[in-house]
């Protein structure tokens, strides 16, 4: 059975109760906090420890950082507490042996990876109301609460928290058994279909209890999968009210709200239609303005440069030097496997003004050249070329300042991968296509522009002769 993030049960099998040695043994999983979130920490496990002088604290997680370990020796010196233990990276499997109950007070919604690894391995936990953490812990499939949930950053409630379970080890033995038997009741399903259970969080709503299960499968899941999943979900709890609501599949909310769309049309009877609520309702009325702000942008920059130039062609080439960006941007984001999300939406939307600024650059010199009576050709040339060098420095010296984004991991990692991912690779594309495509546009409208001023003077002319 694979539960969250990729947390294999089989790993915890042999993981049995803690061998008794005096000492009350709290893990700390730390792979996914902050600083604040072990101070936190530590604060609380202060006052546990001048309660109860046999406990022990042990932070497992890479606190490798000198900054980040320095600040936490220094708060603990302050407090003069005893008994806190930085293991660094270790084997959870292996080392949760030694834990006799496991706290979490990470204000990231990827704590649930950590309540299920305390969870198959028998170990009560103590978490943050973060994401599904409550509906984890808690439940409502008559196992019982698997650990107590506590507001994020609240070190008096967090040490109550851990005060109690200290206090009542017959108590942590039946959250860990409810635990261990939440993370492993639906394991004949996935070993019967090769399902992969991606997340999984309990519902209450109208006085009916739901299962809420994701799930992921090789190939795809199909709805007739789902049918199958939520029969064997209700013969394995024999309730009628447990039925799993909703799935996610490897495609994006936009996709997954036009299949819904597709499979009613074609199953609903006659005179029925769905209407669509909360985040969906939002995401389906918002979902055309990226084109409509993108569109917006192009013709706030071609009136802008039409009233500088006093012309209505020559800030066309400015504005048909942006699709090779645009192509740059998307080229990147699939190689990298990224999505065009809204931020990658932002991305392009700030392109506009970047790659706009060098095609700018080239045409007020080719302007200024035309002025000095120089043909349209030579125009071109001497506008490229002059501009060639900081148009390149500028470029360059940008997609520079973009990599840290591009590469960035942790927390909000996806959003900044993506904006900065989209922005440098329509820069790198649109900057190399753009030093050639830039002084053709602006030959090819030049000449338009003065073959209709000279045939305009010329009936003026004639105008003025007759």
């Amino acid at each position: 059975m694979v539960t969250p993030n990729g947390v294999h049960t089989e790993k915890f099998a042999g993981v049995g109760v803690k061998e008794a040695d005096g000492y009350v043994d709290i893990g700390a999983i730390v792979r996914i906090a902050k600083i604040k979130d072990i101070k936190t920490m530590i604060y609380a496990f202060a006052e546990v420890r001048r309660l109860m002088p046999n406990t022990r604290l042990h932070i497992m997680g890479d606190v490798d950082d000198e900054e980040y370990y320095e600040e936490c020796k220094t708060l603990i010196e302050q407090l003069d507490v005893k008994g806190i233990i930085f293991t660094g990276v270790v084997n959870v499997a292996e080392y949760i042996k030694k834990i006799d109950f496991v706290i979490l007070t990470s204000i990231s919604e990827g704590q649930p990876l950590s309540v299920l690894e305390a969870f198959a391995a028998g170990r009560a936990c103590v978490t943050t109301d973060v994401g599904c953490c409550r509906e984890l812990l808690e439940g409502s499939d008559g196992f019982g609460n698997a650990g107590i949930c506590v507001p994020p950053m609240n070190k008096e409630q967090l040490a109550q928290a851990m005060l109690e379970l200290c206090s009542e080890p017959e108590k942590r033995r039946r959250m860990g058994e409810a635990g261990k038997r939440r993370v492993n009741f639906i394991q004949p399903i996935l070993d019967s279909m090769n399902f992969e259970l991606v997340d999984v969080e309990y519902v209450k709503e109208g006085g009916m209890n739901y299962l809420r299960a994701y799930i992921d499968k090789e190939g795809g899941i199909t709805v007739d999968d789902c049918e199958v999943v939520a029969r064997q979900m209700n013969e394995i709890l024999d309730r009628e009210d447990y039925i799993p609501d909703s799935y996610t599949f490897e495609v994006s909310s936009g996709e997954a709200l036009e299949a819904v769309e597709e499979i009613a049309a074609e199953v609903l009877p006659r005179g029925y239609d769905i209407e669509w609520s909360g985040v969906a309702r939002e995401e389906k009325e918002s979902g055309g303005q990226s084109l409509v702000i993108f569109a917006i942008c192009l013709v706030f920059v071609y009136l802008l440069l039409a009233a500088q130039y006093e012309s209505l062609l020559l800030p066309l080439p400015v504005i048909l030097s942006l699709p090779a960006g645009v192509f740059g941007s998307f080229l990147l984001l699939y190689v990298v496997g990224l999505e065009n999300n809204i931020y990658a939406q932002v991305a392009l939307v700030m392109l506009i003004g970047l790659l706009g600024k060098n095609a700018i650059l080239i045409i007020e010199v080719a302007n200024q050249c035309r002025k000095e009576g120089v043909s349209i050709m030579g125009a071109a040339i001497q506008g490229a070329t002059s501009r060639l060098r900081p148009i390149l420095m500028t470029s360059f010296a940008f997609i520079s300042g973009l990599i840290p984004l591009a590469v960035a991991s942790g927390a909000g990692a996806l959003g900044n991968r993506s904006i900065g991912t989209a922005a440098a690779g329509g820069m790198l594309i649109g900057t190399f296509v753009g030093i050639f495509l830039i002084p053709g546009l602006y030959v090819i409208f030049e000449s338009l522009a003065t073959y209709l001023k000279e045939k305009k003077q010329k009936a003026n002319e004639e105008e003025y002769e007759f």
